[in-house]
């Protein structure tokens, strides 16, 4: 009897254990396919949303594409480039033409000299007061133009010529010691001179 109670123990538990497994088997298999459904519906909405960014991100770069090249053909750089230039010009005046001067053109006289240390109030309280001063090339071939024919006048070279390599230089015409340094003086360039040093003109 006491083997016969323990059988029908055991198959009642039994019986019992395989409901509780049941039961606890089927929500924990209601669980996973929630869990399945779910993770399936989130990817799917990732998929679709991904496929749309991208869709977007491709009408993007379209559209991007050809309002830069719509930007290439309308560009010319001919036309922009005289812009710059036009918008960016120097006032400036452009130098002119440097004209080649003697020596003595380009030695600064007393006068002129005077009148840079004056500085520009000076120079033109002197171009206002004084008349205008003649050409210095002009003064100074005055200077030089007596002396230089008294030296090399034909005549001297003739009667030179005509004596032979013995005989001396002609007296006539002679220029004295004054004239000499003035004439020196003059081809040297040195401007402290006046046009009536040398009592001609």
């Amino acid at each position: 009897a006491s083997a016969e109670q323990t059988y029908f123990g055991s198959v009642q538990r039994l019986n019992s254990t395989m409901e509780l497994y049941e039961g606890q088997m089927g929500h924990m298999l209601d669980t996973l396919q929630d869990m399945e459904e779910k993770r399936a519906l989130c990817l799917k909405d990732a998929s679709m949303k991904l496929a749309v960014y991208e869709t977007s991100w491709l009408r993007n770069t379209q559209y991007d594409l050809d309002s830069a090249v719509l930007s290439i053909e309308a560009c010319n750089a001919a036309a922009e480039l005289q812009e710059f230039i036009r918008q960016n010009r120097s006032q400036a005046q452009k130098p002119g033409r440097v004209v080649a001067k003697s020596y003595w053109e380009l030695t600064p006289s007393t006068s002129d000299t005077a009148a840079t240390a004056g500085g520009p109030t000076a120079e033109r309280v002197a171009t206002a007061t004084q008349p205008q001063e003649p050409d210095p090339v002009e003064v100074r071939a005055q200077q030089l133009r007596p002396l230089l024919r008294g030296l090399l006048s034909p005549k001297a070279g003739a009667e030179l010529e005509a004596s032979g390599p013995t005989a001396s230089a002609p007296s006539e015409p002679k220029l004295s010691d004054e004239e000499l340094v003035e004439l020196r003086r003059g081809l040297a360039g040195d401007g402290s001179s006046s046009p009536g040093a040398t009592g001609y003109g």
